[in-house]
């Protein structure tokens, strides 16, 4: 009877909320924004029910609104200062203090600490990356110790993220349609960042793939989702031809299905199913601006990253105090670093952090980086496969230095899955998120 009634109230609460996600993808208007009161009522009716209900599902659920609102074409319900965010979360935060919570990893607390501490030094500023780290910190002071259901929580939130994302790239995408640089007539459909829209699409097929490999007992419906989810993200990730985004998918996808605890049928399975609708794609046409990227990269359709790289590191150790070799010159100051008054972003994690906090940042951040694996109890493959996605993009992008929240989070989920006890063919049917 008790179990009954859980399921009901598990049942009411994710209906509420993909109804309130229903009101939140309504709106399409690219051109104005919400008016600010209407704004806060929507983020009071996001807010409220996970207080008063299940706030440890907060850092999921809040992640999944917030990335679909930073990461889409449009304006939408969601406010866009960070600070609404650390407000709100630290309400979650008053609210679960006295229940037993996720420690805090000494790596993210250094983290913390040290690039507050240079930017405040360096050129009196609160960047982003200070601003993501303590969302990070308060998601562990809010989250319980059940991994499994934590993971659970964040599969899903990425899988919902990614079909969100794709679903808008094809219906609102060809507004944004531009003539890509090139004298092939190319046209290219891009997100609002072109680069990190991709990953973060990703992102959710790569937890989808996670969640095919690791439940074999999956019904029905969760099967269409999961390989509806992958089809949609292949199709918008090859059409926004992200090149940094497609490699960070291929190779934790290669991974996962290779390494993975599953049977040698359903690997087979799988390769022959992604490998058909690769050739669908390239029959089709759809790959022709992504493979004109590739082959091009040099004579205009790249974007000079190893230049950047070179220009970047020679001005850094060749204007560098001893100081900044070991702390660092700050956001700012690496922005700025090897081209004067104008900004220019490194298009690599490792070199920013460096360059931005020195050798014993980048230190710190490598730590932090890697600590799903060394932390790892359970689910080697899944998060040798994520760790590998994430360092593919960290290469050609800056996430975790720009402060990019939603990185953190996939952080946070690799995580969970490090700790998670899920057997590949657990049914699971104990998890808050039900089977449906």
């Amino acid at each position: 009877m008790i179990m009954t009634q859980t399921k009901k109230k598990n049942l009411i609460f994710i209906t509420y909320f993909f109804l309130l996600l229903l009101v939140f993808i309504s709106w399409q208007n690219y051109e104005s924004v919400p008016g600010g009161p209407l704004r806060i009522a929507y983020l009071a009716a996001l807010v409220l029910p996970l207080y008063s209900y299940k706030v440890t599902a907060f850092p999921a659920v809040l992640s999944l609104f917030y990335t679909i609102a930073m990461s889409g074409f449009t304006t939408s319900y969601m406010p866009t200062r960070v600070y609404t965010y650390i407000a709100v979360t630290g309400v979650a935060v008053a609210l679960s203090m006295g229940r037993q919570h996720q420690r805090v990893p000494t790596s993210v607390l250094l983290l913390f600490l040290l690039v507050c501490l240079v930017n405040i030094v360096s050129d009196t500023s609160w960047q982003n990356v200070s601003s993501a780290l303590l969302l990070l910190i308060m998601f562990f002071l809010i989250a319980d110790r059940n991994y499994d259901e934590q993971s659970d929580l964040f599969t899903y939130s990425f899988i919902v993220i990614s079909l969100v994302l794709s679903l808008y790239y094809i219906i609102i995408g060809p507004r944004f349609i531009m003539e890509y640089r090139t004298m092939e007539g190319l046209d290219r459909v891009g997100f609002t960042d072109i680069n990190y829209g991709g990953t973060i699409v990703g992102m959710g097929a790569f937890a989808a793939l996670v969640e095919y490999v690791r439940n074999r007992n999956l019904t029905t419906f969760r099967k269409v989702l999961i390989w509806c989810t992958i089809a949609l993200s292949a199709f918008s990730l090859v059409m926004n031809a992200s090149r940094g985004a497609v490699l960070s998918v291929c190779v934790a996808a290669g991974v996962l299905v290779l390494f993975a605890n599953i049977k040698s049928s359903y690997k087979l399975l799988t390769i022959v199913i992604l490998a058909v609708f690769v050739s669908f794609l390239y029959t089709k046409g759809y790959m022709d601006l992504l493979l004109y990227r590739i082959e091009n990269d040099e004579i205009g359709g790249g974007s000079g990253r190893t230049e950047i790289w070179r220009i970047k590191f020679d001005s850094f150790t060749t204007q560098a105090n001893p100081f900044e070799w070991l702390m660092g010159m700050g956001y700012t100051g690496g922005r700025h670093i090897g081209w004067g008054s104008e900004q220019r972003a490194f298009h690599n994690d490792f070199l920013a952090f460096f360059v931005d906090y020195g050798i014993a940042g980048l230190i710190v951040f490598l730590f932090f980086f890697f600590g799903p694996i060394y932390r790892m109890q359970s689910n080697k493959p899944v998060v040798i496969a994520g760790i590998a996605f994430m360092l593919i993009t960290c290469m050609t992008l800056e996430p975790f230095t720009a402060g990019r929240l939603p990185f953190f989070v996939f952080w946070f989920y690799l995580l969970q899955l490090s700790k998670s006890s899920h057997p590949v063919t657990d049914h699971r049917n104990d998890l808050f998120l039900k089977r449906l």
